[in-house]
């Protein structure tokens, strides 16, 4: 039977990949870099404590164990250092696509802004306009009291 791990880079959505594991319920490093460059190692989130947990290395190889493998966990890409840049030091993975969500952007331009106040200022004049000229309708109509 195959067994399965599902690991992920930790800021990037949609980058979930299920990857098998070998008869010791353990991951080649190798096979990891393959699929996400830089892999240093994986982590998980421990259930109780909320803590980031790393796992053991052992001959090139990331020990799951049986254990943490029934636990059905989902592995996040540990990295020594971000991809695409020259800096070390421990990290875990950034998104490196900017697709992932678009940019905000306004609803109106500018010009939609001034076309929308001019036409509010046009309305405002044509119902003051409006109201002068029937008070004048009514006064040309109506006969004058005496």
């Amino acid at each position: 039977m195959e067994r399965y791990i599902t690991v992920k880079e930790e800021s990037i959505i949609g980058s979930e990949m299920d990857l098998p594991l070998d008869d010791e319920f353990s991951i080649s490093i190798d096979l990891l870099n393959s699929y996400f460059p830089n892999v240093s190692g994986l982590k998980f989130k421990n259930d109780l404590s909320g803590r980031w947990q790393g796992l053991q290395v052992n001959n090139r190889k990331l020990v799951i164990g049986e254990r943490n493998f029934l636990l059905n966990r989902v592995y996040v890409v540990h990295r020594t250092f971000e991809p695409n840049s020259n800096t070390t030091g421990a990290a875990t993975s950034t998104a490196t696509r900017t697709s992932d969500s678009p940019p905000i952007t306004t609803r109106r331009t500018g010009r939609q802004y001034i076309k929308c106040l001019l036409i509010a200022l046009f309305a405002a004049q044509t119902a003051i306009l409006l109201s002068v000229l029937a008070s004048d309708f009514r006064s040309f109509f109506v006969a004058p009291s005496t």
